[in-house]
C-alpha cells in the first residue's frame, strides 16, 4: 500500500494529528508513533519537531510538500502530520524498508 493511501486512511480513521500546536502537544505526551514532515517545511519548525521526536525516540520521515500533505488529509497545506496508530506507522516504515517510497529518514 502506498504512503498516500495510508495517510488518507489514517485521517479518515482519526489516527492522524496535524497542526503545529497539536503536534507539539502530542509529542510531549508521547502519543505519536511516527512523524512525517514536509520537505519544504521551515527550518525552525522542522528542527523543533525533529528534536521533540528525537527525545521520545519517535521515527521521523521527510516526505512530500506541505501542499501534498494537506491534500492527502483534505486540509490546507500543512508542515507535518503524525500517526497515533502503531499498525499504520509500521506499514509506512515497512514500505520504506522495501524501497517503495522516495523519502529521507532522519
Amino acid at each position: 500500500m502506498a504512503i498516500e493511501q495510508i495517510i488518507g486512511m489514517g485521517q479518515r480513521a482519526g489516527k492522524l494529528i496535524s497542526g503545529n500546536f497539536a503536534l507539539k502537544d502530542a509529542l510531549m505526551k508521547t502519543k505519536i508513533k511516527l512523524l512525517i514532515i514536509a520537505k519544504d517545511t521551515a527550518g525552525r519548525t522542522e528542527r523543533e519537531l525533529s528534536e521533540l521526536a528525537g527525545l521520545k525516540n519517535i521515527p521521523v520521515i521527510i516526505y512530500g510538500s506541505k501542499v501534498e500533505l494537506g491534500r492527502l488529509i483534505g486540509k490546507a497545506p500543512c508542515s507535518a502530520v503524525a500517526f497515533t496508530d502503531e499498525a499504520m506507522s509500521l506499514r509506512i516504515l515497512e514500505a520504506l524498508e522495501r524501497g517503495g517510497i522516495n523519502r529521507t529518514v532522519l
